[in-house]
């Protein structure tokens, strides 16, 4: 935008030597966003304040509300999320195109497919399926990544998602399928009861089944869920007794309905995992005993608790749960709302809006975008009968000096001069840089570096090191591995193509499944003379 603004005025202006002109702008800071959702019926509006952190860049900070009249509106949303995600690791390519799959069936079969994309839809799965052949390993297996070790969670969600497209009645390589259904099958786990019950589930499998059902006591609610589902899917008798035994696990706090998951027992590491708990009960529960009293309010908690605004925890957790609540859509009824819609921001109305069952599962969620002042007082409300499911989010650029600390993860940015010491003062136009990243996160898993490269600059090469992939970009340089065992150390090469002033935001480490735990560095300021 910043280009095409400089390059216009020139023109305009009668420069014939617009392009020597034009530079790429770049917002001054470390973007940041802060996000909230919730539901509203009719006489029990929601009301906010939502405040701009200080240190944000007064002239690039602005607020978003989304409204949707069903839940179809909000997992529309949360594709966009899915299938716009940068990196392709074996989880993200599943969730990419899996989870479209399944709300267009879902969409189709409530008589409301007239408007899907069939072609486009068909050349992202052709794609996704495509990739995944690529990572397979040559035992059959899958990992995070090609090139590492053999992961349970990572081969059942490729071997369930392979069989998931088949019946959606999409031509796959059954050879592919077949590999991985042998090596999950010669590999089971044995020691994790939920990630048992999943591989179970994967598989179709009976004598799975009955392997995962000696550890059914350890169950947790996520694992209670997923045997279920397994149960169903086998018409074996015991799901009704894993319906009974998950719903008497389930938490009710005033209104809040939603089953509690202190750890992700697929990737195995502590965290709040309750979104995907819930949405795996929500699941099995709609398929079992859709006449429980427990759907409507879980599956309202489950929106309400967006934690990225439009979307969940991560691209994983963001899958699972469109899984679960496109079920719960097909039984809920919900797709008849008669309701009048009002939003105001600081007293005044932004937004009077009607929803009918015509609104209801239109893609596009109605937005309303304004530029963020230090503190917005934000109230939606209704009338009528139906829901609104509604999403805030601020996106601004922090120009605190400060790095974003955190007790597990650190990184720290330098820069060099290629052959010899750290950079200090101005560089110039064609100048070589060296930009070194230092990380460290013992023990953690599944970790993003990411690190902005200046405007006026663009990246040339990165070394070949300990990291598991690399991902040089126009606007950023990004580095994936699956573990950090020590202090490490990352290089890349940067060239200054235009002479001027330019500001690159903070590096960051964060880990994928867990974006609360990150840590950045500070921004810096370049100064690039003419060559």
């Amino acid at each position: 935008p910043g280009q095409a603004v400089f390059l216009a005025k020139a023109l305009a202006e009668g420069e014939s030597d617009a392009l020597e002109i034009t530079v790429p702008v770049q917002p001054k800071g470390d973007l940041r966003t802060l996000s909230q959702s919730g539901v509203v019926t009719a006489g029990s509006p929601a009301g906010l304040t939502i405040t701009t952190p200080a240190g944000a860049n007064p002239n690039e900070r602005n607020l978003e509300i989304r409204i949707a009249p069903s839940v179809a509106g909000a997992l529309f949303a949360a594709l966009e999320y899915l299938t716009s995600y940068p990196y392709g690791c074996t989880e993200q390519t599943m969730s990419s195109f899996l989870p479209n799959l399944t709300v267009v069936r879902a969409m189709e079969q409530l008589g409301a497919g007239a408007g899907i994309d069939r072609g486009e839809l068909n050349r992202k799965v052709k794609a996704g399926l495509d990739r995944l052949y690529g990572l397979q390993h040559p035992d059959g297996a899958w990992g995070w990544w090609r090139g590492d070790d053999y992961n349970v969670f990572m081969t059942a969600y490729v071997v369930n998602g392979l069989q998931e497209a088949s019946d959606a009645g999409y031509r796959i390589r059954q050879d592919v399928l077949e590999r991985g259904r042998n090596v999950l099958k010669q590999r089971f786990p044995k020691d994790a009861p939920d990630l048992m019950a999943y591989a179970a589930y994967a598989l179709r499998d009976k004598a799975a089944f009955e392997a995962a059902w000696t550890l059914n006591q350890s169950f947790t609610a996520y694992g209670l869920a997923i045997a279920g589902l397994a149960a169903h899917r086998l018409n074996d008798s015991r799901a009704a007794e894993l319906a009974r035994r998950l719903e008497a696990t389930v938490t009710k706090e005033g209104l809040d309905v939603y089953w509690k998951a202190d750890q992700d027992t697929l990737l195995r590491f502590r965290f709040d995992n309750s979104p995907e708990a819930t949405a795996w009960a929500i699941k099995f529960l709609a398929r079992q005993r859709p006449e429980s009293p427990l759907l409507d309010g879980a599956a309202q908690w489950l929106v309400a608790h967006r934690r990225q605004g439009y979307y969940w925890e991560s691209t994983k957790q963001t899958a699972m749960v469109i899984d679960g609540l496109v079920d719960y859509l097909k039984r809920s009824g919900e797709l008849k709302p008669d309701l009048t819609v009002t939003v105001s921001i600081d007293g005044k109305p932004a937004l009077t809006r009607k929803f009918t069952s015509a609104d209801a599962l239109k893609a596009d969620p109605v937005t309303v975008r304004v530029p963020a002042a230090s503190e917005h007082r934000v109230q939606v409300s209704a009338k009528g009968t139906g829901k609104v499911y509604w999403s805030s989010n601020l996106s601004y650029y922090s120009l605190a000096s400060e790095p974003e600390p955190n007790s597990v993860l650190s990184i720290q940015r330098e820069y060099y001069r290629p052959g010899g010491g750290p950079l200090s003062g101005p560089v110039r136009a064609g100048d070589r840089v060296e930009v070194r990243l230092k990380v460290s996160g013992p023990g953690q898993q599944y970790l993003l570096i990411e690190d902005p490269i200046p405007a006026g600059a663009e990246g040339v090469r990165a070394e070949d090191r300990w990291y598991m992939r690399k991902d040089l970009r126009d606007n950023r340089a990004a580095f994936l591995e699956y573990y950090l065992e020590k202090p490490s150390e990352l290089r890349y090469t940067i060239v200054f193509t235009n002479a001027g002033k330019f500001s690159v935001g903070a590096a960051k480490i964060e880990a994928m499944y867990q974006p609360a735990l990150r840590a950045t560095t500070s921004s810096t300021e370049f100064e690039v003379l003419p060559r």
